[in-house]
């Protein structure tokens, strides 16, 4: 019985973790100026780079995100994150191309 309730308070203790996670940076490389809406998220862009506050972190999320600014501006340069997400044609450029070949699909 105390093994289970040790259990289920690590697993309580592991949800509130990960609920109070701090927000994901992004910044993304771009020319766009102005801002935009995406995934859930704001994008301020000031003629060389957009960033943005997201929750989620995984790189499904960091892709979905990627993709979907990448619909409303363009082709990016780069996309990173704060939680070790970074892409560019000289980084990662699978992922990057992914993400760009998204902007075909506006």
């Amino acid at each position: 019985m105390r093994i289970k309730h040790l259990l289920g308070m690590g697993l309580l203790m592991l949800g509130m973790a990960q609920a109070w996670a701090a927000p994901i940076e992004y910044t993304a490389g771009s020319a766009h100026q102005g801002n935009v809406q995406g995934n859930d998220m704001d994008w301020r862009c000031n003629g060389g780079s957009c960033k943005a506050t997201g929750s989620s972190d995984g790189s499904d999320a960091d892709m979905k995100a990627c993709q979907s600014l990448a619909k409303q501006v363009g082709p990016l340069g780069y996309f990173k994150s704060n939680a070790g997400t970074d892409w560019s044609p000289s980084k990662n450029s699978n992922r990057m191309a992914l993400c760009n070949s998204a902007v075909a699909f506006k």
